[in-house]
């Protein structure tokens, strides 16, 4: 009985553990892939492609045309890369090097950007405030 009783919580024990694998777990890869591709749209001054990526609450509150203000500089990148990610559940922090160009100044600056990811009904979204 004894040996029966430790094989039902040995059992219950691998049960839980497989059910707890199935929890969606933080997608570093898949948010690094969505922020890149929200970067290349705004290297490429495709803004409403880059305004795609942000969560669907922002779109519904904010439009397109008074998003776009918020990244007129963009204009001036030559180059934006995803250079970390770190995820905790449905949060992640990202770490990006963006490139621009000062025309007057004749000078190119890299400087770090970090943003916010947000997982909202299973998709990663860029967190704006």
């Amino acid at each position: 009985m004894v040996k029966l009783n430790l094989l039902l919580c040995c059992f219950g024990v691998v049960a839980l553990v497989g059910c707890a694998s199935t929890t969606p777990v933080a997608s570093d890869d898949q948010v690094a892939d969505r922020a890149q591709k929200r970067l290349d749209a705004l290297v490429e001054g495709d803004f409403a492609k880059a305004y795609s990526y942000a969560t669907p609450g922002y779109r519904q509150s904010v439009s397109l045309s008074a998003h776009k203000p918020q990244f007129a500089g963009a204009g001036s990148w030559t180059n934006a890369v995803v250079k970390s990610v770190s995820c905790d559940m449905d949060v992640c922090d990202v770490s990006t090097s963006i490139s621009y160009k000062l025309p007057k100044l004749g000078f190119e600056n890299t400087r770090p950007i970090k943003e916010r990811w947000i997982r909202v009904d299973g998709q990663w979204w860029i967190y704006h405030k």
